[in-house]
């Protein structure tokens, strides 16, 4: 039975020590002068044990340098086999050639473990053996004196025999023991590896699993950290955009309601400045003109050659401004009188002055109407052929609207980022103050009532946006509205205050 190396005798008894990480075995005694484990050729064991056993049959190896050991402690000590042999050489030669024999019989048989000690011993028993030969060649010379004492010697030797066997069977059952313990522990140390192989084989997979397992766990919870402070992020912005939007919006209502009375005293003035100048070329215009609608402004447009490159450069030149009757024949004038410039006005047809253009022979025309125009739209013109701009100066403020011309309305004259700006006429739509009664009255108030009911249809998809812009209840100040069209509209009044 084998016992922790902690309770292992401590008083010279040999042992079999085992070291049970390593698998290894040793025959050795504890050396209190040492200190350490003693091997049998007497040098420190070489193994670290952490068990040990008790030597077959209770058989216990002295000290090797115990040379006060009796017979019958006979070990492998070699001290206590060299006076055997030299005790038998000094017999007869019959008895000394016997105890060879048997002495080098008993090496040859005896194989003992192969250990370090064991190897080491049978050296140093070589070595002795030749030794102890030339020591029988100088005892023979005296056998034939000492054949009486020798006798008893002869008997004495042959008692020891016995020891020696036995101590022989004893080694051989330790080194048995020992290459069964190696042998067991070998199998049981292999058996345990081929089995814990696999099971590191799992381990190792189940780790790997579980190490991709937490590694797509932690990048989910990255992006979900990351989602989660984008969504962060962005309800915070969507709510600082949401207030600058209502802020932004509050500003632009009040703006638009700055600009729609803005726009409508505008509209008043200049619709004063055309009046005043109608009264003077049409006496007693408030008696004999009415209005029947309040339309949208029209954008002014002067269109020059590629070698004007300002509006003083008109000075002189011809400029066509349309027939008479037209809004730019009206108002072009009066807005070039404003501006200081003396230009050489005509009065055809734009068709036929924008082929003058082409050819040199006219410098400008002026456009008063609703943009974008369509001359302009689909015309080709050589290079240089552009609107020149108006600022909306205080020369401007008391009749007329600011304007400005867009590259998205007029993308082969106006480079994109570059608009023009210019000024806008108000117009109305009016018609001659017929009396009641007559057919010429009837006719307008018919139109009055076809225009006025359908004008959804001109406020759809397909017509001009600014349609959309029309009231058919504003007013045109210094004029009064056609009967017809009061009327209509007095009707419509009081029909949707009978629906509510």
């Amino acid at each position: 039975m084998r016992h922790t190396i902690e309770t292992a005798p401590r008083n010279g008894k040999v042992v079999i020590l085992e070291d049970d990480p390593t698998g290894t075995y040793d025959v050795a005694h504890w050396s209190a002068q040492a200190g350490e484990w003693i091997a049998g050729n007497g040098e420190p064991s070489k193994i670290t044990p952490t068990h040990w056993r008790p030597m077959p049959r209770d058989g216990y190896l002295p000290q090797e340098h115990d040379e006060a050991s009796t017979p019958s402690q006979l070990g492998s000590s070699s001290r206590a086999r060299r006076r055997l042999v030299t005790a038998c050489w000094i017999t007869v030669p019959l008895i000394a050639a016997a105890l060879l024999r048997l002495y080098f019989g008993f090496e040859q048989e005896t194989q003992l473990p192969s250990e370090d000690s064991r190897k080491t011993e049978l050296l140093a028993l070589r070595q002795q053996a030749k030794a102890d030969q030339a020591t029988v060649r100088v005892g023979t010379r005296k056998a034939e004196q000492a054949m009486e004492a020798s006798a008893l010697q002869r008997r004495q030797s042959l008692e020891n025999v016995a020891p020696r066997e036995a101590l022989v069977d004893e080694l051989s059952e330790t080194r048995l023991a020992i290459e069964g313990l190696r042998s067991t522990s070998t199998a049981k140390h292999r058996q345990a590896l081929d089995e814990e192989g696999p099971r590191s084989a799992a381990l190792a997979s189940e780790l790997a699993t579980a190490q991709r397992a937490n590694e797509a766990q932690a990048a989910q919870l990255r992006k979900a950290q990351e989602a989660a402070a984008a969504r962060q992020e962005l309800t915070t912005s969507t709510a600082k955009h949401r207030q600058a939007l209502d802020e932004e919006r509050a500003r632009s209502a009040a703006l638009a309601s700055e600009l729609t009375t803005a726009q409508r005293e505008n509209e008043m003035q200049a619709a004063q400045d055309a009046l005043e100048e109608y009264k003077i070329q049409v006496p007693e215009i408030q008696r004999r003109i009415t209005y029947l609608l309040n339309l949208f402004p029209s954008e002014l447009h002067i269109f020059v050659r590629p070698e004007i490159q300002s509006l003083q450069d008109l000075a002189g030149k011809k400029v066509n401004f349309n027939t008479q009757g037209t809004a730019a024949a009206y108002s072009g004038p009066l807005i070039f009188s404003r501006l200081g410039i003396s230009a050489e006005n005509t009065f055809i047809p734009h068709q036929v002055a924008l082929e003058q253009m082409r050819k040199g022979e006219m410098a400008a025309v002026v456009f008063i109407t609703s943009k974008p125009v369509d001359a302009f739209v689909r015309g080709r013109w050589d290079p240089g052929f552009k609107f020149l701009p108006v600022k909306y100066e205080s020369k401007f403020e008391d009749y007329y609207l600011p304007a400005v011309l867009e590259a998205s309305e007029y993308p082969s004259l106006i480079k994109q980022g570059e608009p023009v700006p210019t000024i806008a006429v108000p117009t109305a739509l009016v018609a001659f103050n017929w009396p009641t009664k007559t057919n010429r009255y009837q006719r307008v108030a018919r139109f009055v009532d076809v225009l006025f009911s359908r004008i959804d249809r001109l406020q759809a998809p397909g017509f001009d946006p600014k349609w959309k812009s029309i009231n058919l209840a504003a007013t045109v100040p210094g004029l009064s509205r056609f009967a017809a069209a009061q009327e209509w509209l007095d009707r419509q009044a009081r029909a949707a205050q009978v629906s509510r």
